[in-house]
């Protein structure tokens, strides 16, 4: 197997991943623990599209998705792995790991993916990456991973209809914030375009997803918001919620992480972390930025990863050590970033 290399992927490397997919029987569609809309519209968008080119996949999580995760089309029929027996890992012979190239990021099937040699291809737009496979496509300057989906649809001539262009076109916009990021680029909005001429409903479609929140939600939020702490003259946020509070607020940890936002809404706030206490010291981070301290690095430092203004990681650590982990972790970064006018 091979290391993921800095290189921006290529027409002849989709050409490739899609002769390489197309030998095996059973392939197992992965991606991240926790998955966010592009994740899961990448393993339920190729799921899709196989099936209509009349091939078996296996479109697999690691828990039983959420209520807010069930609000994308598709989800309910994905597989859930009960740990490192399941009895799916004997039905596979090839693997898509699709929104990650870290191999802390799959820790429920990490030690599978270790100890097995069976041959893999990953497609990511994140910076970090150290999972070894046959064939990586990488591209840091994707907006989504289902963007790159996309591509590889249009190449291998996939049929991207119905449930597949919902699920690519969720995936797009949610990592972009629905178009509004700075990681929308030209392409996205015309990949979009084309989604929706081949059928996605836009106001349907954003209804469904950011109107739908249980009232856990709201609750959680608000005990979140309570808790907020500003560091360094309001530039550093941090949000801090206890084991307790998750427990009164009835939230699974695919619900929290959007509450990490928020405080970006202040002017003077650069960064802002979340900190969940899922109880046995396991800390789970999320990390948003406008710009000027790189997330992604911040998250590397804790075996996390992802993207320069949004990544997270897992602390295994007492809720107020972790804390102050990261924050000097932070201040430190500030302290060491090139200001404009250097």
């Amino acid at each position: 197997m091979k290391n993921a290399d800095n290189k921006i992927d290529r027409a002849e490397d989709y050409s490739a991943a899609t002769k390489l997919l197309m030998s095996w029987n059973c392939p197992l569609l992965i991606t991240h623990a926790n998955p966010d809309g592009d994740a899961l519209g990448c393993i339920v968008g190729l799921k899709t599209m196989l099936k209509s080119a009349g091939r078996d996949s296996i479109a697999a999580v690691y828990e039983d998705p959420s209520q807010h995760q069930r609000s994308l089309t598709g989800v309910d029929e994905v597989y859930v792995i009960k740990g490192k027996e399941d009895p799916v890992f004997s039905k596979v012979d090839g693997v898509v790991v699709m929104d990650t190239c870290a191999i802390a990021q799959l820790f429920p099937v990490a030690d599978w993916l270790k100890a097995e040699s069976v041959p893999r291809i990953v497609l990511d737009h994140h910076s970090t990456r150290d999972l070894p496979a046959d064939l990586h496509l990488i591209d840091t300057t994707a907006s989504s991973a289902t963007l790159m989906l996309y591509r590889w649809a249009k190449s291998a001539g996939w049929d991207i209809s119905g449930q597949a262009a919902l699920s690519i076109f969720e995936g797009m916009a949610t990592d972009t914030g629905w178009f509004r990021f700075s990681n929308t680029s030209p392409e996205a909005l015309r990949a979009a375009a084309d989604l929706i001429e081949l059928g996605v409903n836009l106001d349907e479609t954003n209804q469904r997803i950011y109107n739908q929140d249980p009232a856990s939600l709201l609750r959680f939020s608000a005990m979140a918001l309570s808790g907020l702490e500003l560091h360094d003259n309001d530039s550093i946020a941090l949000l801090c919620v206890t084991e307790q509070m998750t427990k009164d607020a009835k939230v699974t940890p695919d619900d929290t992480g959007y509450v990490v936002n928020s405080p970006l809404s202040v002017a003077s706030v650069g960064v802002s972390a979340l900190l969940v206490d899922w109880g046995k010291s396991v800390i789970k981070c999320s990390f948003r930025s406008k710009g000027g301290i790189d997330v992604a690095k911040l998250a590397a430092t804790f075996g996390g990863g992802g993207h320069a203004r949004a990544a997270g990681a897992r602390i295994e650590a007492p809720l107020e050590e972790a804390k102050a982990m990261i924050l000097k972790c932070i201040q430190e970064q500030k302290d060491t970033t090139p200001k404009c006018s250097e």
